[in-house]
């Protein structure tokens, strides 16, 4: 970023250790966060943000976003404040049943709602179009922006798509379930079916299959036993709004 600011006005400063997130998703969120702030948290759409105040800090911000699934708040708190924000919500939300979740639960929500994670199903040699999010990459002529000719030049966008997989027998998805969960201390699964996805098996990297759609018969490696899977559309889980 700092090479791509030369010859502009632009004062490039990293702020990430001075600011701090928290996600409040589910049924109760609105609620729980209208204790807290007087922005119209109703008028703020889907991926849209308001500031400001939140908790009694200024300068605080809510978006309308989250990385589960589900409908939710992320709220932006000067990192000296998070303590804080984080306990008065705790507090509030106690008899709404809110409760701290870590990134191993929320890596089972998002991989259900078919989410991709930097790292998994996009990465430095996995480009947004291969990861399913050519939504968010418009070639407008005329227009350039950082990364395009990288994007245009195709040169791995031959890569297998990435797909859902239910595996059919019940062993197989503790298997899997233990093969993840190791890596993550997370869940693998909330839906009572034993699902999987290519990224599950090895956390550290995305598994694709070069042939399969949805209903074909396909079969996975889960410790060095071959289970029966079949492919389903991604994703798992859409949440009903």
């Amino acid at each position: 970023m700092r090479a791509h600011v030369k010859g502009f006005d632009v004062k490039l400063e990293d702020q990430t250790d001075s600011w701090q997130m928290l996600a409040l998703q589910g049924a109760a969120r609105r609620a729980i966060l209208g204790q807290l702030t007087k922005i119209p948290l109703g008028e703020i759409k889907y991926y849209k943000h308001r500031g400001h105040g939140v908790n009694g800090v200024a300068n605080a911000w809510v978006s309308r976003t989250g990385y589960t699934g589900e409908d939710g708040f992320e709220v932006y708190v000067p990192r000296a404040e998070a303590e804080k924000t984080v306990g008065s919500a705790a507090g509030g939300g106690k008899p709404r049943g809110l409760a701290p979740i870590g990134l191993g639960a929320r890596d089972t929500l998002r991989l259900e709602a078919g989410m991709p994670l930097y790292g998994h199903e996009l990465a430095d040699d996995i480009n947004p179009i291969e990861a399913g999010l050519d939504f968010a990459v418009k070639f407008v002529e005329g227009k350039d922006f950082i990364g395009r000719k990288a994007l245009e030049a195709g040169e791995n966008q031959q890569m297998p798509p990435v797909v859902g997989l239910r595996a059919e027998q019940a062993g197989a998805a503790a298997g899997l379930q233990r093969s993840c969960s190791r890596r993550r201390g997370g869940r693998l699964r909330l839906l009572g079916d034993p699902l999987a996805h290519p990224a599950c098996q090895h956390w550290d990297r995305v598994r694709r299959v070069r042939r399969g759609g949805p209903g074909d018969k396909l079969e996975i490696d889960v410790r060095g036993s071959r289970e029966p899977a079949v492919v389903v559309p991604l994703p798992f889980y859409k949440r009903a709004k």
